[in-house]
């Protein structure tokens, strides 16, 4: 009798193109569209930079996305994954609480392009991947306190991309999944809050696990039968709902429920900033004319209360300075959290003045909501009170598609210029026609046409 693996793995090979609604495909564009601008941009960062360059290869098989030079399949995938965490402006899924995208893309384009798919073929893995993440992660009860999603349970969706491309059978990737499942990260929530950027390779290190536990499947290696339960119902996470992860399977799509980021920093802190947006609009007020601000999130959200960052990805999770950027610039530049701007003195003043408290209704309310309320206390006596329930990217407050395309042409075009980045967002909008992943990959890798 088949479970739930089973059912999945059936699933991700069987599916056509065909058999997936106009709508979701929609969908799958925009978020490979997001992460593709995600990756480039980060490969602007140093340490990615260093990191593609040791690992560089003249024969590799995969061009680096805005690095001008070659990388193996692992590599590839490897370096992909840990750039469109930099920035922390990848996509995410709330109601499983983690990254799928960022796992799961990196792999899939890796794959195209190394072994010659068509563009019908990524956009097929990548829902694939996607779904199968969403599903598990879904699935799986709370993760162990600590525990950062990124490197765990998402690295499903990379497996099930990975084995879709590789042409492996179900049976396969059910042993897959099996032996991936002991090979995910033990990831900590600490380095995130005190700027380690070991954090950042997480999703890349996945990405690399589900390339490799395909590829010792197809060499007769085995894992623990629902290795996936067992890891991800009682050492991971508490608990497994098996069922929650085939329910309506291949009608109702997990994946198309995800967001994407408007602004370059943690997803617990985006509702504060779209209440302080509203509010800055409606009353016009100054930087200089706060005397404090008060914001009371969830659990995770008040956890960003680091009022003087002194690391760029500390800076990421910090309210404060992205309170202090908006209201000082107007704007928050996925650029100004580099360790040599973050002494900006008008930022640090504004950023002393804003007070994070978890709010337990808030939090009560996740992950159905992820809601925010800001009060303003201006130095002329005034309270301006505001709050949402939603931040600007979820579902049911989609970024537009002209955002969308922005998001991309702001990250890629200084990367890779300007020409390079219309003509890979051209290319993307015909997909599912290309014959290759050339026209994607060649662009964003810098080689002008």
């Amino acid at each position: 009798m088949s479970d739930y693996l089973d059912q999945l793995a059936e699933f991700a090979i069987a599916l056509s193109l065909d058999d997936i609604p106009a709508e979701v495909q929609g969908t799958a564009h925009d978020q490979i569209l997001d992460t593709l601008g995600v990756i480039v941009g980060g490969t602007a960062a140093k340490p990615v930079r260093r990191l593609a360059e040791r690992l560089a290869v003249p024969s590799g098989a995969c061009r680096g996305l805005g690095l001008g030079l070659r990388l193996s399949t692992r590599h590839a995938a490897l370096v992909h994954g840990t750039a469109g965490t930099w920035l922390d402006f990848d996509a995410g899924h709330r109601w499983s609480g983690g990254h799928p995208a960022v796992h799961v893309l990196p792999v899939a384009l890796a794959l195209a392009e190394s072994l010659g798919r068509r563009g019908a073929d990524l956009l097929t893995a990548f829902i694939v991947g996607s779904e199968v993440a969403c599903r598990l992660g879904l699935a799986k009860g709370p993760l162990a306190p600590g525990l950062h999603p990124h490197g765990s349970w998402p690295v499903f969706g990379a497996v099930a991309a990975a084995g879709r491309l590789c042409g492996i059978t179900a049976g396969e990737l059910r042993r897959a999944l099996d032996l991936a499942s002991t090979l995910t990260l033990a990831t900590s929530w600490n380095t995130a809050f005190a700027g380690a950027t070991v954090r950042n390779v997480y999703a890349g290190l996945g990405a690399e696990v589900a390339l490799q536990a395909v590829d010792w499947t197809l060499a007769g290696w085995d894992g623990e039968r629902d290795g996936v339960g067992v890891v991800f119902g009682t050492i991971a996470a508490a608990g497994i709902t098996r069922r929650r992860a085939v329910i309506d399977l291949g009608s109702a799509w997990e994946f198309t429920r995800s967001y994407l980021k408007p602004y370059p920093f943690a997803r617990f802190g985006h509702n504060a900033i779209d209440v302080l947006i509203a509010l800055r609009r409606e009353h016009g007020f100054t930087a200089n004319e706060v005397e404090r601000i008060l914001i009371r999130v969830g659990a995770l959200g008040a956890r960003m209360s680091e009022r003087r960052p002194r690391k760029e990805l500390q800076a990421r999770f910090s309210l404060p300075h992205a309170v202090g950027l908006l209201l000082t610039h107007g704007r928050i530049e996925p650029w100004a959290f580099r360790e040599e701007a973050l002494d900006e003195p008008a930022v640090r003043a504004l950023a002393a003045r804003v007070i994070v408290e978890e709010d337990r209704e808030w939090e009560a309310l996740s992950p159905q909501w992820r809601g925010a309320t800001v009060e303003v206390l201006l130095r002329d006596g005034r309270r301006l009170v505001g709050e949402t329930g939603h931040p600007r990217g979820d579902p049911e407050q989609p970024l537009s598609a002209e955002e969308i395309a922005s998001k991309f042409d702001r990250l890629v075009a200084p990367v890779v210029g300007e020409p390079n980045a219309v003509a890979a967002r051209a290319a993307l909008g015909r997909l599912a026609e290309l014959s290759t992943v050339e026209p994607i990959v060649a662009p964003l890798a810098g080689v002008s046409a």
